[in-house]
């Protein structure tokens, strides 16, 4: 069963946030020390990145606004 954030069980990118109106293009993962950032498309795609790697910093990247 799906979530609502996914919609329908897929993977969905450029969601639009009402208060702002600003679209959001995905969610960048920076590890712990430092490194390239990793782009996921679901903030909890992100968050299970983070806990995989013990820490480090996820940033909402967005477009317009």
């Amino acid at each position: 069963m799906a979530c609502s954030r996914c919609g329908s069980g897929r993977r969905r990118a450029g969601a639009t946030k009402p208060k702002t109106g600003v679209k959001v293009l995905g969610y960048d993962f920076v590890p712990p020390g430092g490194g390239a950032a990793v782009r996921y498309l679901t903030e909890l795609e992100a968050q299970r990145a983070q806990r995989r790697h013990g820490g480090g910093t996820i940033t909402e990247v967005t477009k317009g606004g």
